[in-house]
């Protein structure tokens, strides 16, 4: 049920007049079981009680479906407002966030603007800020955005996807940034020219790369 569930939300994300009824009925199918809450308020209560677990979390804006600067520039602000709340709350959680979210499809010059507003209010508040990733075709904008960044603000780092061939490449250029990085497996479709199609081969990459983080 969770593969049909990843399958659908990926068709999703590349298909507009369909997004616009995942963003207002997302939840009615399905998705409620991998979302803390639709506001802020309803995420912070359920981090409460994963923090009494022993657990660290991250907020993590579900917002790929973004059409125009207007919606990046909501976006922003939302992520915003979550920083806020980490830190009224003094909840053990950092946020991540989705480039396409902060408008990564409209232009660069749109995504840098709102990740300097959330990075600053960030830094206020003590939080820190991870960039995920997204699909093959953006991998290489997000990082060269995030190391832009990342010469500009200490408290941003960002994920690196074990099943793509070019990981170990872009883990030598990272280094040379002192990191901080989450390395996962990835989740999204991709072409057997980019990625690892055997899940053996993903899980040794995965490991291999484990050990080259510094």
């Amino acid at each position: 049920m969770e593969q049909v569930m990843r399958n659908f939300f990926l068709f999703l994300s590349k298909n507009k007049p369909l997004t616009k009824v995942a963003k207002k009925y997302g939840l009615r199918f399905g998705a409620a079981r991998f979302v803390a809450g639709e506001s802020i308020d309803l995420a912070v209560e359920a981090i409460k009680g994963l923090n009494n677990q022993g657990l660290s979390v991250t907020i993590d804006y579900l917002g790929e479906f973004i059409d125009n600067e207007a919606e990046a520039n909501e976006m922003a602000d939302q992520c915003i407002e979550a920083i806020k709340a980490i830190g009224r709350e003094r909840i053990d959680s950092q946020l991540s966030l989705k480039m396409t979210s902060m408008g990564l499809d409209l232009s660069e010059e749109i995504v840098l603007k709102n990740m300097r507003r959330i990075l600053e209010a960030a830094q206020e508040f003590g939080v820190f800020v991870t960039i995920d990733m997204e699909d093959y075709s953006r991998c290489g904008k997000t990082i060269d955005i995030f190391k832009r960044l990342k010469s500009e603000y200490d408290n941003v780092g960002t994920v690196i996807q074990a099943y793509l061939f070019r990981t170990e490449k872009d883990m030598e250029v990272l280094n040379e940034y002192s990191p901080n990085l989450r390395l996962v497996k990835g989740a999204y479709k991709e072409s057997p020219l980019v990625a690892f199609p055997d899940k053996k081969d993903v899980d040794d990459n995965f490991k291999k790369s484990s050990k080259c983080i510094c």
